[in-house]
């Protein structure tokens, strides 16, 4: 299984494949999988007041949001998404593919696609562009083998959406790696939930003489909670063994720890603990801080120059000049960015405390100031609670 397949699983939240395409233990449970919460918000995020124009026909001959976030999904999670274009009875229809759909790829020196096959359960599809400018296409449907026919187009309707590269220009997941962590926590989380019930539940040892018969009845009392201890015989040496709390200590204070590295390398998560409730100071201030309103705003570049190509190509195949606009709200509004770029470097220089500058940014953004701060330490007070019910089992 590919890389960004495991991926895929942890978004849709299946679990128990997952476990099992990384040999993990089955008894281990999805505690912590911030996946989900990631990609959704940076859909979200990236489509932000989309609004087109000019392609009414389009958008009426597809499920048009749906298409949409599946493309932006795939950039996010493969690194990479297409649109194939096809015109069936007069109409435009806009499937997108994922990153197993689309092989055998070829490009120009402009990067337009001149080679490509498409495979899914409904048909494989060939285009090629040759060496000597012929188009040919080729489809086969699992009733009937295809022959190549030329293909009349000049250009080759299947448009590429990119997400992020590396140096060597392989693309990436907006998560990736992450898997790595996410294993790491869930490990540490099992591993204080079985000291939790040893805790409650510790062994018996001892030196004591019991026969079977005995010891078989006296444990399926226990089982069933009738008693909790055992009696002492006369003359035994009948003991619990009791773990430290160090383990537990350790495990919990790992699991912070990776969480915390999970949140700075993933602002999203702290947005989405900030904006319960709908606090848009919350949103404002961690997009500023941690530069996610750049991250976006790559994503969102790559998906407007795709948008734009695959409307452009449809217009083109409907036999109609391509006139349309793409327009999306900014991320941060412009009009409020200077004012909070002044109160986010007077607070980042410690010329401003945390709650003067919350109450700024929440008037800002037309929020109650009293309501952002209480949402803030409510997110605290989790945390407080939290190390609070670890120390009560550790005593």
């Amino acid at each position: 299984m590919e890389k960004k397949a495991l991926i895929w699983l942890l978004y849709q939240k299946q679990w128990k494949d997952y476990l099992k395409e990384r040999k993990l233990q089955e008894s281990i449970r999805q505690i912590f999988n911030p996946i989900p919460t990631i990609i959704s918000i940076d859909v979200a995020m990236i489509l932000k007041g989309l609004k087109i124009t000019g392609a009414d026909e389009i958008i009426q001959a597809n499920d048009i949001d749906w298409v949409l976030k599946e493309v932006v999904r795939c950039m996010l999670i493969d690194g990479i998404a297409w649109l194939d274009i096809s015109l069936v009875n007069g109409k435009i229809y806009l499937a997108p593919l994922s990153i197993n759909e689309v092989s055998d790829l070829k490009y120009d020196e402009g990067g337009n696609i001149i080679q490509a096959t498409i495979k899914t359960e409904l048909m494989t599809k060939q285009y090629i562009i040759d060496e000597q400018g012929k188009r040919w296409v080729k489809i086969t449907t699992p009733e009937q083998e295809g022959e190549p026919v030329p293909y009349t187009r000049e250009f080759i309707p299947l448009v590429e959406f990119t997400g992020l590269y590396t140096d060597d220009e392989k693309n990436i997941s907006r998560v990736e790696g992450i898997e790595d962590t996410i294993d790491a926590i869930n490990e540490y989380e099992h591993i204080i939930m079985r000291i939790a019930r040893l805790h409650g539940d510790p062994v018996i040892w001892g030196n004591v003489s019991m026969d079977t018969n005995e010891v078989a009845e006296k444990d399926e009392k226990r089982q069933e909670g009738e008693f909790r201890y055992l009696e002492v015989p006369e003359g035994g040496n009948l003991q619990y063994l009791e773990m430290s709390g160090n383990v537990m200590r350790y495990a919990m204070e790992k699991v912070q720890q990776l969480k915390e590295d999970v949140i700075y390398e993933y602002p999203e998560l702290m947005l989405n603990q900030i904006m319960r409730g709908g606090a848009m100071t919350g949103y404002a201030v961690t997009l500023k801080l941690t530069g996610l309103d750049t991250v976006i705003s790559g994503y969102r570049a790559n998906f407007e120059a795709g948008l734009k190509k695959t409307l452009t190509y449809a217009l083109i195949m409907l036999g109609k000049k391509p006139e349309f606009t793409v327009e999306f709200e900014p991320i941060l509004p412009p009009d409020k960015d200077a004012v909070l770029s002044r109160v986010l470097q007077a607070y980042s220089g410690g010329l401003l405390p945390f709650e003067t500058a919350v109450r700024k940014i929440a008037h800002l953004f037309g929020e109650d100031p009293q309501d952002v701060l209480q949402k803030l330490q409510e997110v605290q007070d989790v945390y407080a609670q939290q190390w609070e019910v670890v120390s009560n089992e550790e005593g």
